[in-house]
């Protein structure tokens, strides 16, 4: 497959080498507004006297380029325009490259009726980019109005656990996030249901679901944007609500900014005055706070420095009682901390532009869980884990204008200056608390024996290189590019790997994007994920996880529909090695190991319409549908994925019924995940579980049952009074039992209905 994969696309890269004749200087720059934020989809047009020469539209991160002939070398009159910002006209010398633009829009908000306008899609892989105002939207009708991961309504976005989750996949991979393109990790949450950077300090957030370009080492991935609010300004707001309080701030002057929000949680006091239902997981109680905080200052005309940061802190200490089948309850106790900066510099020179960034992130995480006899104290933990880590990260990117071409070249480089794990285990049915199952593994025994103790300290280095080209031919809009991964601590060190978008703007008609593309990520999440205690012990002889991803999607209006297929090979799987059984039948060293043998196959499509504007501009409606068929393989044995939903529908409503009151429904209907029936008998004897035979067996009953169908209805209410909001919702208002995980005595539940209610203040 992977030669098949280097073959196509390196022909594709070749077609992108070879731009069209004519075009012998080209007129490139970037269009942002005041706070120094991309106008996505601004039109720009070059224009002698009355005649237009050359036009084109300012893509996701506000970057055009338009081609001319050398014979036009007159003095040019270049026009900017974007709905809600002021027209801008200059005059621009002919005749040869003048520099990289930059063009600032000043605002001049307008009302249009009924009408919605949509930039192009640009060149690149499909993506969706959120203002700050569609993503506190769009999360409005969602029990966490203040997290931006719940504006994320993309039909191939499935939620793990419970529909209140944070937690994302997409086609089977875990996103990676960004902020203001340094990775911080995959699916960085407080307890799996908050996203640790709040909606107040997002100026802008894209989502890619259908590949993502050579910057990107993960196929899928979201992208948070801080602002950069340069301008005299004093701003500031104070929220509440049953889930958190947050107080936000925006000061800035010409040439300088600073920004933030400091939340604390609420939540804990509310759950822990309810009387709970037992048999429905209701969310324990919890205590996080975090603080996120960015500041600017401009270097002269074409150069900025900005600083960001955020500090993350969570605690979590429950206990549970006695079910049937175990008397003994569990007393656990959560607690992490995480601690991000980072510095970006970007330059604009020549028509070059320049952007170096540097970042460091440190993290602690401790999980204990201790049996608990019924009305006894708890019993020394069969469960410490503690790790830790620092990691810096260093990245660089220029960006040129060659004629009627963007080439990019990028570098960074990731080093992980301490990473320590402590862990004494002696029961591997205790899972972290967001785990899908509390089943035990089919080798429980040996996996108790084996990796009972665990202390380590590891370090390592990771880089990576990568190019992409951006050029159009007519109709046709091209991105080929170029990863080169270095994986200081895997037993394969380096991957290569491709990226092909073209686009296709068929006018009044829509637009047609294609993507194909090669991906290599680091196996190593987060050390309370799910058994990645394992991982991070049998490290160093995994291999990267490798992704070929081929996508089509098209748009036309309100309308879009969407074909992928997605192979990931090299997952690490825990596998047993019979030929380490001794003739009596124990199990020796190395019997279980992390392996990178596991498969996974995910193919679908799906169907949306969004209308933004309907019943003279009150109405919003969104509504989609999609089917994904799902698969994972292990040992040959190939059984259902259990991050797969076959079938998803979703319908989204908003109607402002005045200036000040606006209500909104959301419904959620899906297939229930897979998963795996307890085995008949608790454990099997020793001779018949180091076998191959039982092995298979256990293989082929993974995920050979389905949940049933997860259905949910939220209704919410918003009222804006100008310097204060405040809004009602009802998250699972029918208050249906969704089954969310599998135990050894049955069904655990989701939430029932939810309550929840906010205000906010502005200052």
């Amino acid at each position: 497959m992977s030669a098949l994969w280097k073959i196509a696309i390196a022909a594709l890269l070749l077609g992108a080498a070879l731009p069209a004749r004519g075009a012998q200087w080209s007129l490139a720059g970037e269009v942002v507004d005041l706070d120094g934020a991309p106008v996505i989809g601004a039109n720009v047009a070059v224009w002698i006297g009355s005649t237009p020469v050359a036009a084109g539209a300012a893509d996701e991160h506000g970057r055009f380029a338009l081609r001319l002939k050398d014979s036009t070398a007159a003095p040019l009159r270049l026009v900017v325009s974007s709905v809600g910002y002021l027209r801008h006209e200059s005059t621009v010398a002919g005749g040869g490259l003048p520099g990289r633009l930059r063009i600032e829009l000043r605002p001049a908000p307008v009302a249009v009726e009924g009408v919605t306008v949509q930039p192009p899609e640009a060149a690149g892989a499909p993506c969706r980019a959120l203002t700050r105002a569609e993503v506190a939207a769009a999360a409005q009708t969602s029990f966490v109005p203040g997290n931006p991961i719940d504006a994320v309504k993309e039909p191939r976005v499935l939620r793990e656990g419970s529909s209140h989750s944070a937690r994302l996949r997409v086609s089977g991979s875990s996103p990676v996030y960004t902020i203001n393109g340094i990775a911080i990790g995959r699916n960085p949450t407080h307890y799996g249901m908050f996203a640790v950077v709040p909606a107040a300090v997002v100026e802008r957030m894209t989502v890619r679901t259908l590949g993502t370009g050579a910057a990107h080492d993960a196929p899928a991935a979201i992208d948070l944007a801080l602002p950069r609010p340069y301008g005299r300004h004093r701003d500031a707001s104070l929220s509440l609500s049953a889930i958190d309080a947050t107080a936000a701030w925006s000061l800035g002057g010409p040439h300088w900014f600073t920004l933030g929000a400091a939340r604390k949680s609420v939540l804990d006091e509310i759950v822990n005055r309810l009387d709970t239902d037992a048999g429905r997981r209701t969310v324990p109680p919890t205590n996080f706070q975090d603080l996120v905080a960015s500041s600017g200052l401009r270097l002269g005309s074409a150069a900025s420095l900005a600083i960001d940061q955020y500090h993350v802190h969570d605690a979590l200490e429950y206990r549970t009682g006695g079910t049937a089948r175990n008397t003994r309850g569990a007393q656990t106790a959560l607690a992490t901390a995480e601690h991000y900066i980072g510095a970006r510099l970007e330059m604009l020179r020549s028509g070059t532009l320049l952007r170096l960034q540097a970042a460091v992130q440190s993290t602690e995480e401790s999980y204990a869980a201790a049996s608990v006899p019924d009305g006894d104290e708890a019993e020394p933990p069969i469960l410490d884990l503690h790790a830790s880590g620092v990691t810096t990260t260093i990245a660089g990117e220029v960006v040129l204008s060659l004629g009627a071409c963007e080439l990019t070249i990028g570098d960074r480089v990731r080093h992980v200056m301490k990473q320590r794990i402590d862990l004494t285990q002696q029961n591997w049915n205790f899972l972290p608390p967001d785990a899908a199952s509390d089943l035990p593994n089919p080798y429980q025994p040996e996996l108790n024996r084996l990796y009972g103790s665990y202390h380590g300290t590891r370090r390592r280095t990771d880089h990576a290189a990568y190019a992409s080209l951006r050029w159009r031919a007519g109709p046709v809009h091209m991105e080929s590019g170029a990863r080169i991964g270095h994986f200081g601590g895997l037993a394969r060190k380096e991957w290569a790997v491709f990226r092909q978008a073209a686009t296709l703007d068929l006018d009044d008609k829509g637009a047609l994007t294609f993507f194909a593309g090669t991906f290599a990520e680091d196996p190593a999440q987060r050390v309370l994920e799910a058994y990645q205690a394992l991982v991070h012990t049998d490290y160093n002889g995994l291999q990267p996880v490798r992704t070929a991803l081929v996508s089509l999607q098209y748009t036309c209006g309100p309308a879009s529909a969407a074909l992928y297929r997605k192979q990931i090979a090299g997952l690490p799987v825990l596998t047993p090695d019979f030929r380490r059984v001794a003739e009596d039948g124990a199990a020796g060293e190395g019997f279980l190991r992390t392996r990178s043998i596991g498969e996974a196959d995910f193919a679908g499509g799906d169907i949306t319409l969004a209308f933004d504007s309907l019943a003279g501009g009150r109405l919003a409606l969104t509504a989609s549908y999609g089917y994904t068929a799902g698969t994972k393989t292990t040992a040959s044995v190939t059984a259902p994925s259990e991050f797969n939903a076959p079938h998803r529908w979703y319908a989204m409503a908003r109607y402002r019924v005045s200036r000040v009151v606006a209500v909104g429904a959301e419904a959620a209907v899906r297939s229930g995940y897979a998963y795996t029936l307890p085995p008949k008998s608790p454990a099997a004897p020793d001779g018949d579980r180091l076998t191959v035979d039982y092995y298979r067996a256990a293989l082929a009953r993974e995920n050979g049952a389905r949940f049933p169908t997860h259905a949910t209805l939220n209704l919410n209410a918003v009222f804006d009074f100008g310097a204060a909001e405040a809004y009602c919702a009802i998250a699972n208002i029918t208050n249906r039992a969704n089954p969310i995980i599998r135990s050894a005595d049955g069904f655990i539940y989701d939430a029932g209905i939810l309550p929840s209610a906010g205000v906010t203040v502005r200052f």
